[in-house]
Order: C-alpha cells, then sequence, then structure tokens
C-alpha cells in the first residue's frame, strides 16, 4: 500500500504540473481576451463597483462573485498539493493576490480603474463605494469554501494513506490552515471533511503537529 500511495503522489505530481502549463491554457483558449483570466473578470466588475456601486449593490454582485469566479480558481488550485507539498499554502496563488486586491476599496487596481473609466453615476460617492467594497470582504472566504475545501475533501478521500505517517500529518495541516480563513462552522464541505477520516485523525494528532505552516 505504502509504495502504491507514493507512486500515486508523484504522479499527481507530476499531472497537475502539466495540466498546469498546458490543459489550462487549452481550455482558456476560445475565451475571448477580457474573459480568459481571474485578473480580466474581476477588472470589470472593479469598474462597475467604481462607477456605479449602487447597481453593483442592488443587483447583489458580492453574492454572485463566489461562483462565477470558482472555475478561474479551480484552474489555478490544479497543483496545489496538501498532500505531498506541506509548505504550499493557499496565500501564495496568484488567485489569492488578486481577489485581496480586488476587496480592497484602495489599490493600484482600483487607481488604474480609474484612469480608464469615461462616466460614473451621480450618486458614485466615496461613501458608497466603500460600502460596496465591504460587501466583497467574504469574497476569499466564499471562494476557499467553494473551491479549496471540496478539492482537500477529494484529497482526503481519494489519496490519503492513513498508515502514512507524513500524509496525515500533512493533511492535519492543510485542513487547519483551510480553517484559517474563517469558513462559518455549517459549511457542508468543511463538515465533509470534519465528518470523515480526517476528522479522527485531527483529534489525535492536532497536538503533535500543530505547528505553523511557514
Amino acid at each position: 500500500m505504502w509504495r502504491g500511495c507514493v507512486a500515486w503522489l508523484c504522479c499527481a505530481v507530476y499531472t497537475a504540473k502539466l495540466l498546469n502549463e498546458d490543459t489550462v491554457g487549452f481550455i482558456m483558449n476560445d475565451v475571448h481576451s477580457d474573459f480568459r483570466d481571474l485578473k480580466g473578470v474581476t477588472w470589470r466588475f472593479l469598474k462597475w463597483r467604481y462607477c456605479s456601486p449602487t447597481t453593483y449593490a442592488d443587483t447583489y454582485c458580492s453574492l454572485s462573485l463566489p461562483k462565477l469566479l470558482a472555475p478561474y480558481v479551480r484552474l489555478d488550485l490544479l497543483n496545489w498539493l496538501p498532500l505531498s507539498r506541506p509548505d504550499q499554502t493557499l496565500d501564495e496563488f496568484p488567485f489569492f493576490t488578486t481577489l485581496f486586491s480586488f476587496h480592497e476599496p484602495e489599490s493600484e487596481e482600483m487607481d488604474a480603474a480609474k484612469a480608464t473609466v469615461s462616466w460614473r453615476d451621480a450618486d458614485a460617492t466615496d461613501d458608497a463605494r466603500r460600502a460596496a467594497a465591504a460587501a466583497d470582504e467574504t469574497l476569499i472566504p466564499a471562494i476557499i469554501e467553494l473551491v479549496a475545501a471540496p478539492r482537500l475533501a477529494a484529497l482526503a478521500g481519494a489519496a490519503w494513506d492513513p498508515l502514512v505517517a507524513s500524509q496525515t500529518a500533512n493533511l492535519v495541516r492543510a485542513f487547519e490552515h483551510v480553517k484559517e480563513f474563517d469558513l462559518p462552522d455549517s459549511s457542508c464541505e468543511v463538515r465533509r471533511v470534519w465528518d470523515g477520516p480526517t476528522g479522527v485523525c485531527y483529534v489525535l494528532l492536532a497536538p503533535a503537529v500543530a505547528r505553523p505552516l511557514c
């Protein structure tokens, strides 16, 4: 079992590298350049939030963005393999930097968006923009819940060998890392991880492996 598990992880790392370099570009090849990557999509919503914060809020964009942006983040996380690479953290991936800048009311991206704006609503005040940006503060936790937590649950179910101590320790650390993003305790995806065998390992091994990820 141990040899088979090691072989599977080596294959997974190599496959993820190939997918990340080749397949991702192929998947997005026929997409319009304005919507081919996460930054291009968030750029348009950033301009909307600046030019018309009231309509941005009235259309509940903050509630729709996680599902809209999830496919881009899912592609970005193809090479997130916490069982074999415990040094990886989610905030190192490009999607995190993009989304972190997006929910900030004042950022370089916002300054760049302002420079390209040729119109704005009469009620597009600074207070309205700050209010609209505040609603996007939960975007990163929502994305982690929607994309990263299910991936971790899938890895726990398909690739984790409880007889391999390093995998168990890495899985516990990955679970703790996901929890750092203030996901709701009622999250069904978090429950999938917690109620499964990972929860047992967490209770037994968390004290032994509770040390910083970096």
